[in-house]
């Protein structure tokens, strides 16, 4: 058991990763650009998120500098790799899109808030992203935390479940 969790958790990570950090990686998720390359997701990778933001690749090291962005690259590609040998891009996007129809409001707060992350880094207003997604769906801003760490996991759960396969099986 102990296994497949940590491959759900490592897909939650991808998927999180993709949605947040990778150029139109949102849209790749919901099938509507190519899925990201290689180098796209190690770009990702070095575009560094807040601290607070993100389910993010966590390493344990205790090296600095270079050495440890570059043991911590390794690992986010083998990790990467290792993930999607176990199952297709196709079976990803086909859950997004499931999870985007069956769960539409937490799939927005969860879209939300990676666009107001971002124009708010971007100056776009003193408020935080955290408060102006929960203002805009009129909940706490603990259900926007929670939705948001919450959403990844779930639709790699689905995946894992095989969601992404019966969906392609229905012809969706």
């Amino acid at each position: 058991m102990r296994k497949d969790v940590d491959k759900i958790t490592r897909l939650a990570r991808i998927i999180d990763l993709i949605a947040r950090k990778c150029w139109r990686g949102l849209p790749a998720l919901l099938g509507e650009v190519p899925q990201p390359s290689r180098d796209d997701l190690k770009d990702a990778f070095f575009f560094h998120p807040s601290p607070d933001e993100d389910l993010g690749t966590k390493v344990q090291s205790s090296g600095s500098g270079e050495g440890r962005e570059i043991a911590r690259e390794d690992t986010m590609i083998d990790e990467f790799d290792s993930v999607m040998s176990a199952i297709s891009w196709d079976e990803i996007v086909r859950t997004v899109k499931w999870y985007k129809r069956e769960f539409p409001d937490r799939w927005e707060m969860y879209r939300r808030y990676i666009v107001l992350q971002e124009t708010v880094k971007s100056g776009w207003g003193r408020e935080g992203a955290l408060s102006r997604a929960a203002d805009a769906f009129g909940v706490t801003d603990y259900i926007i935390r929670e939705t948001v760490r919450d959403v990844p996991y779930k639709i790699a759960r689905a995946v894992s479940m095989g969601y992404g396969r019966d969906e392609i099986l229905k012809g969706e």
